[in-house]
């Protein structure tokens, strides 16, 4: 038996199975993958095998989809927050794809919803994003800290099992300067290659640090559901 790997566009995992029987079983398969199975038989004579194996029985299908195994990671500082003196602040969310291998299903869609801290209600983003879109923008109210989780689904739905750790931002009224004069330089170091990074130091604000974030370039392609 033999899985195909979508990704590398040849059959692996080939595994064995013996039987008396004319049928059998066949567990703990990867969800949304194409298997060829193949059945061949061998005479079995006074409890010994003899002769010669027949012509193999081959047949090809899918496994079901499954919810993603696991949920996209997003990091603690990995939003951007322009600033505005309005009640209300659009605030973009970045989070890291889940590999294919582990998506579980033809179509994986994005779902972000937020918490206002200290109330029970939810607020859902309008719709989801197709799975090759890795960003959202979404609107909160300035003065209120809100807890943000960013859910995955196939047509199988969400995965209710996975412990999220949610994404914590408070929409400050007074917001930090930016750094300035930002430059970003290769360089290369006994045959590696170097990002070198400078920035202007904020001043006269109440800094605890600076997060730096860098990600694979990609053209993205937005589709709303």
């Amino acid at each position: 038996m033999a899985g195909w790997d979508s990704d590398l566009r040849a059959w692996a995992r080939e595994q064995h199975k013996n039987t008396t029987q004319n049928s059998s079983n066949i567990s703990e398969l990867t969800p949304y993958t194409e298997y060829k199975i193949t059945v061949r038989c061998i005479p079995l004579i006074d409890g010994q095998v003899q002769g010669f194996w027949s012509k193999n029985c081959t047949v090809q299908l899918w496994t079901d989809e499954d919810v993603p195994a696991i949920a996209p990671k997003i990091a603690p500082a990995a939003y951007f927050l322009p600033r505005t003196s309005n009640e209300r602040q659009d605030i973009t969310l970045y989070w890291k794809e889940i590999p294919r291998k582990l998506r579980n299903g033809k179509d994986l869609f994005y779902c972000v919803n937020d918490t206002v801290i200290g109330h029970s209600y939810k607020m859902f983003s309008p719709g989801c994003l197709f799975g090759n879109v890795f960003k959202q923008t979404v609107s909160l109210s300035v003065g209120h800290c809100y807890k943000i989780v960013v859910d995955a689904k196939t047509s199988a739905g969400f995965n209710s099992s996975l412990d999220q750790k949610p994404l914590t931002i408070c929409m400050e009224r007074h917001q930090l300067k930016q750094p300035r004069e930002f430059s970003a330089m290769a360089v290369h170091v006994k045959n590696r290659t170097l990002v070198e990074l400078n920035w202007t130091t904020v001043e006269h604000e109440p800094l605890k640090s600076y997060t730096i974030i860098w990600c694979i370039g990609i053209s993205i392609i937005s589709y709303m559901f």
